[in-house]
């Protein structure tokens, strides 16, 4: 399908400013079954032949993910030919547009990137969830408290289950996974990464090289996992647009195209196909206009309890809130909201029955809570103003919601050779 009808699709199945997830075709939950019928067993959960269309695959060994959090659609257009590498891209491989997993946030894109499971099948919703198994809310990537104190007992509790390391193993495939310094060794990622070798870099230029060396020295097929989240974290500080931002962006595109596409040998980049993808964009938000749920008594005093009988705090993000209410009083507290609040409250069973979180059996189902708020203005956050817990009045991005700034991504396609 042509990008601009793409456009139309995505735009047609929008809800005002809200864009929801098609996961039965060109959605970010079908990139690793896309990956793992290039190169491993096979896979009936991929994305369209499609987004591959016009690329020459035969031969291909190798699949180089370079994935770029935060860097979305919106973005790719306003910047992408203006920049080296991703005009490079544009003008000699091939670029879908992807709506992304809700909610849009890093921790349930990066699971689903590593398992192929939508968050409904996987069950890692969000950067904060309550874990029942543990009777206390989490930060699931860095898996610590809420205090950011480390946790007795085995990263599995998040999620356990396949990933796609072992599937790719199991097919004979190496894996290599190239992510930035501070990151590597983690309890998640020496989990999910458990059958790839890691690599740590300091920057986008180290990265870049990395990959080069890792693709030089393969044999066989190989599946090389980049990820960088320079990007991400310029768009959180300084938000969309800034000379701050756009410099990561010429950062990665400079880095990519100087220390990997022009010095690598021509034999390794006839067998290796380049794919770029982003795990959501950011919304530009306003920092000085928070509403504090917790503000609301109907809300706080109907919070449901842990087994100390501590109040259970909202989770997930001021993009999209998921809130755990006491029995019976679900109605009481959505149709206050509904008054309050300019966003979209919803009692959770709704959203799994627009399938907004995925397809298949919802799993871990209580990490939801019983009402999710996803906020109406691009700009808007919801969140709550408690004791010690961080807030987010220094941000100026987030994501998480369904705005067209956060929901659509891009895949980008082509034979490493072809951009040589």
């Amino acid at each position: 399908m042509a990008l601009e009808d793409i456009k139309k699709e995505v735009e047609a199945e929008s809800r005002g400013n809200k864009f929801k997830p098609s996961y039965k075709n060109y959605n970010f939950a079908n990139i690793p079954g896309t990956i793992e019928d290039l190169i491993g067993d096979g896979c009936e959960r991929r994305l369209p032949e499609d987004v591959l269309e016009g690329i020459d695959i035969e031969g291909i060994n190798n699949v180089a993910l370079v994935f770029v959090d935060a860097f979305g659609f919106t973005q790719w257009e306003r910047y992408g030919q203006d920049l080296d590498f991703f005009n490079n891209i544009i003008q000699e491989g091939k670029v879908t547009l992807l709506t992304t997993i809700f909610p849009s946030e890093t921790a349930a894109a990066v699971t689903t990137i590593n398992t192929g499971l939508t968050p409904q099948e996987h069950g890692v919703y969000s950067w904060r969830l309550f874990l029942e198994e543990l009777d206390t809310t989490v930060r699931t990537l860095p898996f610590t408290s809420l205090q950011k104190e480390e946790l007795d007992t085995d990263v599995s509790v998040l999620y356990n289950g396949e990933t796609v390391f072992d599937r790719l193993d199991s097919a004979g495939v190496d894996s290599t996974s190239i992510m930035p310094g501070p990151i590597v060794g983690s309890d998640y990622n020496s989990y999910m990464m458990e059958k790839s070798d890691v690599k740590g870099f300091q920057n986008a230029f180290d990265m870049a090289l990395k990959l080069r060396e890792s693709i030089e020295d393969a044999q066989g097929q190989n599946y090389f996992h980049c990820y960088t989240d320079q990007v991400d974290t310029a768009l959180h500080e300084y938000g969309l647009d800034t000379e701050e931002h756009i410099s990561q962006l010429e950062a990665v595109s400079q880095a990519l195209q100087k220390q990997l596409v022009d010095k690598i040998s021509r034999s390794a980049a006839e067998e290796t196909l380049i794919l770029i993808i982003a795990d959501h964009g950011q919304a530009d938000v306003d920092p000085g206009n928070i509403t504090d749920l917790l503000s609301y008594e109907t809300v706080e005093k109907n919070l449901k309890t842990d087994q100390k009988g501590e109040i259970i705090l909202p989770t997930g993000g001021p993009r999209t809130m998921f809130i755990h209410i006491k029995q019976g009083k679900e109605t009481e507290v959505k149709n206050l909201l509904d008054k309050e609040l300019d966003a979209k409250v919803m009692k959770t069973e709704e959203a799994i029955e627009k399938n907004l979180f995925g397809i298949n059996k919802v799993e871990k189902r209580s990490r939801l809570g019983d009402i999710i708020v996803i906020p109406d203005k691009e700009e808007k956050m919801i969140w709550y103003d408690h004791e010690k817990h961080k807030g987010y009045d220094d941000y100026e991005g987030h994501h998480g919601g369904m705005s067209k700034e956060e929901m659509l991504i891009p895949f980008a396609a082509a034979k490493l050779s072809d951009l040589k």
